[in-house]
């Protein structure tokens, strides 16, 4: 016996996993318009960073995409018959990049994932399959991060610098991209209680899009304080 999130259940199967072995779909960066919203803005950031122009450069996940990847979960059950089901850890904040250049690039402005995406990035319907999803049973997120791999604070700073870096940033920004072609760890400048507010938020957005607070977490830029406050917060699995 268990309890889900709203009612007592009863495992139908309990696997033997040295019988049975198991695989377990995870899946990080859902939501995440990092990168490169169409195929121009692609070939331009790779140019950016001398790239090679057949290098696979990822975009936001459309509903076309979503389904598909539904289609093939539909075919595999287990032997309690249950479908697969993803684990998709999820992104909840990109830039409004709009709003962060009318405010000249003095504090960072984003858009919760719950409300929709930044207008570059094609996704009419993204949040809608992915709750359809959640319903069939094939769906299940979790959180991930606000912004991506990027300190919204470091990043302000880089967009203000006066340096190759600056430079670079602000010729993505114009791009509509954030991604910096390094790893800036999201938390990196933050003081415990604003890390706290980061997670709330991105929390609360979470409910709003999935109808649940997330019980599990990943990415690799908690520090030991973070992975406190996700418990704090109610993750029960990092």
């Amino acid at each position: 016996m268990f309890q889900d999130r709203k009612h007592p259940c009863r495992r139908r199967f309990e696997p033997d996993f040295s019988r049975f072995p198991s695989v377990v779909f995870e899946s990080d960066d859902w939501g995440a318009c990092e990168t490169a919203p169409n195929p121009v803005s692609a070939c331009q950031y790779l140019q950016l960073f001398g790239r090679r122009q057949d290098a696979v450069t990822g975009t936001l996940e459309s509903p076309a995409h979503l389904e598909a990847l539904f289609a093939v979960l539909r075919r595999h059950c287990g032997v309690d018959k249950q479908t697969a089901v993803f684990t998709a850890f999820t992104s909840m904040g990109n830039p409004d990049f709009p709003a962060i250049e009318e405010a000249g690039f003095q504090r960072y402005i984003d858009i919760g994932f719950d409300q929709g995406v930044p207008p570059a990035w094609c996704s009419d319907g993204v949040l809608e399959r992915m709750r359809a999803g959640q319903q069939e049973g094939l769906w299940e997120p979790e959180y991930h991060s606000l912004l991506h791999h990027v300190s919204p604070r470091l990043w302000m700073e880089l967009l203000n610098a006066d340096s190759r870096e600056g430079q670079l940033a602000r010729n993505l920004f114009k791009l509509q991209i954030y991604a910096q072609g390094r790893h800036i760890p999201e938390y990196e400048g933050y003081t415990l209680p604003e890390q706290n507010e980061c997670i709330r938020t991105g929390f609360s957005r979470f409910r709003n899009a999935f109808g649940y607070l997330p019980r599990a977490a990943v990415t690799s830029d908690a520090y030991p304080e973070t992975e406190i406050l996700w418990a704090v917060n109610g993750i029960r699995t990092i």
